[in-house]
């Protein structure tokens, strides 16, 4: 139905492994994939000029199957199941692309290997959010892009968030401004992305997920929900909740700030 060729079936059931599949909720929640690993390359996935864009046969019917599967094998049907008040269209196709390995800089690991795997090892990894945000223009050399990053991300859950990033933000990140790692970059997030609380308990998911905890006095939430609404939190607490993944053309300095969140990466080897 999706137009699938035979070499793309582990990587899609290695995919479709994960139970439910495509998200659903009232909200207007979407799936990312990406597919990390020297299947990248076999498959023709693209992960440089416009990797998220629809030009990819390898990104878009791959992305496109989870979709697919949801609806045939959760039985998803309009006002049956599917009950999102805005839906997302970023559901078509799951968001799906592979990150740009071979334009990480030096010490920059792939998505896979920070979850874990060898960087010989093929695998797919799906996240779930809700927002995705454009830098719209490019960073400049004289305002550093992780600040930008950093008043972008205070519009998001604060439950865990993935930059996508050009190369040329890498680069510049690394070379221009010290993080050596991406781990670095996340610790440095964690640290000074900053919201009010009054807005951070604004946002109906935080309010859903965590009142809960803080009503049995988990920390930080039983602190946060009794502090004056205009005091200044910091909601990333984890910084290993903050992914950082590189994918692009190296054509301009522009990011995606989103806040969709991974587990852990499925092999794709175990499905061939």
């Amino acid at each position: 139905m999706a137009g699938a060729k035979p070499e793309y079936f582990p990587t899609i059931l290695a995919i479709l492994s994960q139970a439910p599949s495509f998200g659903n909720s009232t909200s207007s929640m979407a799936n990312m994939i990406i597919v990390s690993g020297p299947i990248r390359k076999e498959l023709g996935m693209n992960s440089g000029i416009d990797t998220m864009g629809p030009f990819s046969e390898a990104n878009s019917v791959i992305g496109i199957t989870f979709t697919l599967a949801g609806k045939i094998m959760g039985d998803l049907r309009l006002n049956e199941g599917a009950y999102s008040t805005l839906g997302s269209n970023l559901q078509y196709n799951n968001i799906c692309f592979a990150e740009n390995e071979e334009a990480l800089p030096e010490g920059w690991e792939p998505l896979h290997v920070e979850l874990g795997y060898k960087r010989t090892d093929n695998v797919v990894s799906i996240g779930i959010g809700w927002s995705y945000i454009s830098s719209v223009g490019e960073a400049q050399i004289n305002h550093p892009p992780h600040m930008l990053i950093r008043d972008y991300m205070r519009a998001l859950t604060g439950m865990g968030a993935t930059i996508v990033m050009d190369p040329t933000v890498a680069g510049l990140l690394k070379d221009a401004h010290g993080f050596k790692t991406k781990a670095e970059l996340s610790e440095w997030l964690s640290k000074n992305v900053e919201v009010a609380v009054g807005t951070y308990w604004g946002n109906g998911v935080n309010t859903t997920a965590m009142t809960s905890m803080a009503l049995q006095g988990r920390e930080p939430f039983a602190t946060w929900l009794n502090l004056p609404p205009e005091t200044l939190i910091k909601p990333f607490t984890d910084p290993r909740s903050i992914q950082v993944v590189v994918a692009g053309g190296g054509i301009q300095s522009t990011w995606f700030v989103t806040d969709f969140r991974f587990g852990r990466g499925i092999l794709i080897d175990e499905w061939k």
